[in-house]
């Protein structure tokens, strides 16, 4: 099941670049497709982000901004930076002694990022590291 929701949140974030011609799955498709996920929502809503919010100005951002990355007749391809955050959150998941990875994974994977506009929106709308890892460990370690 799990493996499923992963796969749909890379697909869905697949879709995103597809639909907008775009040549490269960037970390900001993949968050705007994570940022779908109810599980998401959850850390969200405590976190008292508004999740519109972020999600309209990423759409923005990926509309207006992110034009240029225009693809040929090939499917969209994954960028080095969505490697590393699957790895990582891969990584996450055996050192955590679990066997699947979650959505929740995939959010920190990205948030240890260190460049790019998911990381500017997650500072701008307060989305601090210290709370997302006291969330995990509160929410899912213990399952």
């Amino acid at each position: 099941m799990a493996a499923d929701r992963i796969e749909l949140i890379l697909d869905r974030a697949m879709d995103f670049a597809t639909e907008r011609s775009h040549e490269y799955v960037t970390l900001e498709h993949l968050l705007l497709s994570v940022l779908q996920e109810p599980p998401v929502h959850k850390i969200i809503e405590k976190l008292k982000v508004n999740i519109d919010d972020i999600s309209s100005e990423l759409v923005t951002y990926i509309d207006n901004e992110m034009g240029s990355i225009v693809r040929d007749k090939t499917q969209p391809r994954k960028t080095q930076s969505l490697e590393r955050v699957f790895n990582r959150a891969y990584t996450q998941v055996l050192f955590g002694g679990r066997e699947h990875m979650q959505t929740i994974d995939i959010f920190l994977s990205i948030y240890a990022e260190e460049k790019g506009y998911s990381i500017y929106l997650f500072k701008k709308f307060g989305v601090n590291k210290k709370d997302l890892v006291e969330f995990f460990n509160e929410t899912y370690v213990h399952d």
